[in-house]
């Protein structure tokens, strides 16, 4: 389904790209293939002006994840900030407790596994913690 664009409502960054020059009338779904679980998807263009004009994401922004991928990412994502603080407000306590240690290096595979970065800080210090349980 077509959506006329307006791209006024775009980001500052979008206004500045070679397609605020010459924008699109409409925004047309667009069909791919999702990078984690291989199904087809589509970004339609509902999403899209949502996406660009709402929460004023870059223009050039495509979509790579399922939406049902991209909610368990988004899940991993709150989850890892949840680990993040209670380590900052707990650290001994969060130190004693492997289990939670394990829970937060697996989200942080994870998270790679659906397209986020690669934390390799948190990653070699959970590491090394969880190694030192085992001797």
């Amino acid at each position: 389904m077509a959506v006329p664009t307006s791209p006024e409502h775009w980001s500052d960054s979008s206004k500045q790209s070679y397609a605020y020059q010459s924008p699109p009338r409409e925004y047309s779904d667009r069909h791919y293939t999702c990078r984690h679980c291989k199904k087809a998807a589509v970004f339609t263009g509902q999403e899209q002006r949502e996406s660009y004009e709402v929460r004023k994401d870059y223009i050039w922004q495509a979509r790579v994840l399922c939406a049902e991928c991209f909610a368990t990412r988004m899940q991993i994502e709150a989850e890892l900030v949840a680990c993040a603080h209670r380590w900052q407000t707990a650290r001994s306590e969060c130190n004693a407790d492997t289990p939670f240690l394990r829970r937060w290096h697996g989200l942080l595979q994870q998270h790679v596994d659906y397209g986020g970065s690669r934390d390799e800080c948190n990653i070699h210090m959970l590491l090394a913690l969880l190694r030192g349980r085992e001797c």
